[in-house]
Order: C-alpha cells, then structure tokens, then sequence
C-alpha cells in the first residue's frame, strides 16, 4: 500500500515520507517497479517478482552445492525442501499443515536469493586458494554490498556482517608472514566495510537533505519499533520456541552430524571447500534466526533461515554419504541418500495435495464479502471519487485501494499501527495527515479482518473522529458492514 501511494518510480526516489513501518525504502522496490510499469496488473507482477525471486534462490543453493560441496545433486534437494516448507507452510513435528500464509509475497522472498548470493561471494573469498589477493577485496567489497542491502531490506540479517568478518580471519591465516598477515587482513576488512557501507550511505543521503523525512526516519526507527516492543513485550523464550516450531524437523535433526563430519575430515574424506563452507553456511542460519529474534517472531520469519538450514542439512547429509561410501559402507550410503529425503518429502504429499486447492482461493475478497458488500462498496467508489483521488480504509483492508484503482491517503494507509497502539501521536499523526490530504472518501470498516482489542470504531476515533464529523457527512447504513463519509466539498 505504500508503493500505491506513488505514482512512479521517479516519486520513490524523491518521496522517503510516504511510508511507516520498520523497514526501509529498499524493501519497496519490487512493489514501487509493480506500480511505475503496470498499475492495473500491479498485483501479478508483485506475485511475478517474488516467484522470479525464488527461483534465483533456488538456482544459487543449486549452485552453491555443486561449487562448495562437490554436489549438484545436495543443491537440488536442498531448494525442493525449501520449497515444499513454503508450499504447505511451517508447522510442528513431520507433517505440516497446508496454510494460505506464505502464498502472498514476502519481504523474505526478496531477501533470500541476495543473503545466499552473498554467502557464495563470501565462501568464495574464503576458498580462494589460486586468486590474487586484489580478486580477493573485490569479492569482500560485493559481499559486504550484498549484506548491507539484504539488511536495508529487513535488518533480521544484521549479524551476517560480524560473521562474515570474523570469516576473514581465515584469510588472514594464509599469509606467510605477519607483516603480510597485517596488510592482508586490514585491505580484506576494509573492503567488506567500504561495500557494506555504500548501500546504507546512498540511503540516508537524500534523508540529509530533508528535515522533514529525517523526522519519518527518526519516528520510524524509534518510536515506531518502541511503541511496538511495548505492545508485544513477549519474552525472547517464547519467540524462539515460536520460531523452532514452525522448522522442519528433518533439518534440524540433521545438522547435530557435526560431531560425525569432523571424524571424517580427520580421516582427508572430505573435500577441502566443504570444510570451510559448511560450518559458514550452519552459522549464518543461526545468525539469521538469532537476528529474527529481535521482532515479534512471525513464522515467515523463518523463510530465509529454513533456506540455510536446508542447504547446511543436505550438505551435511551428503559429505556423511560420500564418506561412509567411501569407507565401504555402499549399501548403508545409498539406503540412507533414499531414506532421507524419502522421510521428509513422502509425508508432505497429503499437504502438498491440498495446494492446488488452496493456491487458488482468492481469500481476502472471499472474507470481504462475508463482512461486508463489497461489489457495492468498490461501485460507490468508483462513482464518486476520480482515477487520481485518493480515499482512506479504516482499517485492515488495504486490498480495498487496488480492487478500487484508488491511492491510499495518510502514511499509515491500512491504519494498522495506529489501531494497534491506540495511542494520542498516532491519532494526531492521522489527523494531519487527512486534514493535509483531503481525501473525499472515508470508509469505515465495521467488523475489520484482525480486529484489534484497543481500536474503536471510525467515528470514536480521538481528533479523527473530530475532523470528519466536521468535513464529511457519513451514512453508516448506506452499504452493509461499513461506514462511508463523503467530504462535504466532494459530496456538493
């Protein structure tokens, strides 16, 4: 709904105010692109965007096995249990539920393939036995880009960036002298910090120059992820056995073959990259849901983090097959390649049978119509307001601005926050906002999708309430299940 707000692409360079919530203007770049190349199919080319995305995840786990474990075979299995979790959703024990939660398009789907890229920049860098140490640099300088934007976009990622550069240390090792380990060390470390920091600098600039959006960005940073803490005060124990919950189990009971895998590297059975690219892979999916700790621990959270848990697991899983065949054990090794992933995918036929029936079910216009008239509302919309107006949906149905082809009014357009935390800034923040907009609609949702235990209805809104009992006349009874409010100008 923020995207919707702006015309073009060329807005979403200039405009940083038109948004609240804990992310960043990178993040809305798939959505702005959407909008600038086609509004009235905005909404499949989001849908374009996130399925493109995954697959590119998918082909770097595909191409991180077969350049770090020997094993294109490990990637390809990888990518099919990372997918299969997003098809029928996360969920406890070996078979999982089929949800509708993960067949919108999420901010993780666009994050993933940029944490992988740079993670296979970054093992790369480390195995580098042959490059000079300038090709070196140059591969620390993209990796530390690619963590700075994969953070710019949702900053559950933000201790990759340590990790990374603890990596370098290993690098630092390899040179024959300390005067040389020195000089190595402080060019590799420089590096990663100069291409971390371009990203996170080209951001904040336009915001320098704007007191303005540096106030948003401050309100947006702070008090919104504030005022957030405090209304879902969980306790981080409770957020990680959210989180853990929602796993597949395989995975996790694969990754304890630590113990296992270094026997066998004392033995020389497995291949050099593996034993630097395994471990890396393992700690930044522990990096990954450590930093997603920090939020209200939603299970899509979980949709990088399982990508990296897969990759790590079926690495694992394949240097423990090769080495036992290796070993002799040739019967034990292939009955366990085929037991494996048999114990994860068999039992996900049920719930991967119920997809095609889930893919389908258009759910919020479904829910829409049981709470309201929708074809109603969408014509009243339609009749009197203008392709440019924008109108304002109090609150939890933002999919009403682009069933109607109308642009959102104020910077919190589903009134999500403000209906959460039910506090007086946010009620003067809307005011403004509206009084400032002028938008010559106003609907009122009566039984809204999440209702919120704090939020009141339209017109008991503090100061908002005041300002449209003053410009609007509204008709509660004119549609069923919403209030509409036509400004006194727009309705002369």
């Amino acid at each position: 709904m923020q995207a919707a707000r702006l015309r073009s692409f060329y807005d979403f360079v200039y405009v940083y105010y038109f948004r609240v919530d804990s992310k960043t203007q990178v993040s809305l770049v798939p959505f702005i692109l959407a909008e600038a190349i086609n509004h009235s199919n905005a909404v499949w080319l989001v849908h374009f965007f996130g399925l493109l995305a995954v697959l590119v995840s998918c082909y770097l786990m595909l191409a991180y096995a077969h350049r770090f474990f020997g094993n294109r075979l490990a990637g390809l299995l990888a990518s099919l249990l990372w997918v299969v979790w997003l098809s029928v959703g996360p969920g406890p024990g070996w078979v999982f539920t089929a949800r509708t939660d993960f067949l919108t398009v999420l901010l993780e789907y666009f994050q993933t393939p940029i944490i992988l890229a740079g993670l296979f920049v970054v093992s790369r860098a480390i195995v580098a036995e042959s490059m000079s140490t300038r090709s070196v640099a140059w591969l620390l300088f993209a990796a530390g880009g690619l963590v700075s934007v994969a953070m710019l976009i949702k900053f559950s990622v933000a201790l990759l960036a340590p990790l990374y550069m603890l990596s370098i240390c290993f690098l630092w090792s390899r040179a024959p002298r300390l005067e040389g380990r020195t000089k190595r060390f402080a060019l590799d470390i420089g590096s990663f910090v100069a291409g971390a920091a371009i990203p996170i600098v080209l951001m904040l600039v336009p915001y320098l120059f704007n007191s303005a959006a540096l106030a948003e960005l401050r309100f947006v940073f702070l008090d919104v992820n504030n005022s957030w803490n405090q209304a879902h005060g969980n306790s981080l124990l409770w957020r990680t056995l959210t989180l853990l919950n929602g796993m597949p189990l395989l995975p996790l009971a694969v990754l304890p073959v630590v113990s296992p895998w270094i026997g066998l590297r004392r033995r020389g059975r497995i291949r050099e990259p593996a034993s630097w690219a395994l471990p890396l892979v393992t700690l930044a999916a522990l990096s990954v849901f450590v930093s997603s700790l920090v939020g209200y621990a939603h299970l899509h959270y979980l949709v990088p983090v399982v990508a990296l848990v897969a990759l790590a697991a079926v690495g694992y899983a394949a240097v423990l097959i090769q080495g036992l065949a290796r070993l002799g054990y040739r019967r034990l090794a292939f009955a366990a390649s085929v037991l494996l992933p048999g114990a994860y995918f068999g039992v996900q036929i049920p719930s991967l049978s119920l997809y095609a029936a889930t893919a389908h079910f258009d759910y919020y216009t479904n829910d829409n119509r049981a709470r309201l008239d929708l074809d109603a509302l969408l014509r009243l919309i339609q009749d009197q307001t203008q392709p440019d107006d924008t109108i304002w949906v109090y609150y939890h149905a933002p999919e009403i601005y682009q069933l109607s082809a109308r642009r959102p009014a104020t910077r919190d357009p589903d009134s999500a926050w403000m209906a959460t935390f039910w506090t007086d800034s946010w009620f003067r923040r809307t005011a403004s906002d509206l009084a400032k907009e002028k938008p010559p609609l106003i609907v009122g949702i009566d039984n809204p999708r999440f209702a919120r235990p704090k939020a009141r209805p339209l017109m008991n809104i503090p100061y908002v309430g005041e300002l449209i009992e003053r410009e609007y006349r509204c008709d509660p009874n004119s549609i069923r299940g919403v209030a509409i409010c036509l400004r006194h100008s727009a309705d002369a």
